[in-house]
């Protein structure tokens, strides 16, 4: 089954989306990231515009942050005071935050992960709504497609972290960002299959 998108202009499988946006949703209420590392490359590769994935993408972060914050309620006050921490300390997004909390800081993961959902909510909440306002690049029904299946994933990720112990959640973790890495050092050595070039135009012409 295929949906139009009106801002990206292209038809796109909805199992798809759903899929790729539960996965990531599952990760992201895991280990506390946003997700959109791993989100916006692979809307790329389905031929989204990416500006377009970009902004949508940001709207899918702030719901599986949300829903992730939910399930970790008890710890929000303390989490928000820690995230407040690491935004003075100049801590970067979730994929930095939480390693950084929990190797430097020694903060239970269930704490960390709170923390950074937190964070992730507020500043990409933000995000949408400026990428709404200034160029209008947030597709609505790729983000709602997002958002179903991000905000459900979240769920299970959230559920699952807690009956992680810290061991197994630091060796998890420790994957995810060498995968990440590998996946980044790899594009290094790869040709763009679009390559671009500028060009200062004469004058007169």
């Amino acid at each position: 089954m295929q949906i139009y998108l009106p801002i990206a202009e292209l038809p796109i499988s909805v199992l798809m989306v759903l899929g790729l946006s539960g996965a990531v949703g599952f990760i992201s209420g895991l280990f506390g990231v946003g997700g959109g590392f791993l989100l916006t490359p692979l809307l790329i590769f389905l031929d989204i515009p990416p500006a377009v994935a970009v902004a949508t993408v940001a709207a899918q972060v702030a719901g599986s942050s949300m829903t992730g914050v939910l399930t970790y309620l008890p710890t929000a006050l303390l989490a928000g005071v820690i995230g407040f921490i690491g935004a003075v300390l100049g801590v970067g997004g979730g994929f930095i935050l939480v390693p950084g909390l929990i190797y430097f800081f020694r903060i239970p993961p269930a704490v960390v992960v709170g923390t950074s959902l937190f964070q992730i909510l507020v500043t990409m909440t933000g995000a949408t709504v400026l990428h709404a306002v200034t160029n209008q690049s947030v597709d609505i029904v790729l983000a709602v497609l997002l958002l179903v299946g991000g905000v459900i994933g979240a769920q299970f990720g959230g559920r699952a972290a807690r009956n992680l112990n810290v061991e197994s959640f630091r060796l998890l973790l420790a994957l995810l960002i060498l995968s990440v890495g590998l996946r980044f050092a790899i594009e290094l050595f790869i040709p763009p299959s679009e390559p671009f070039s500028v060009v200062v135009p004469e004058s007169g012409r």
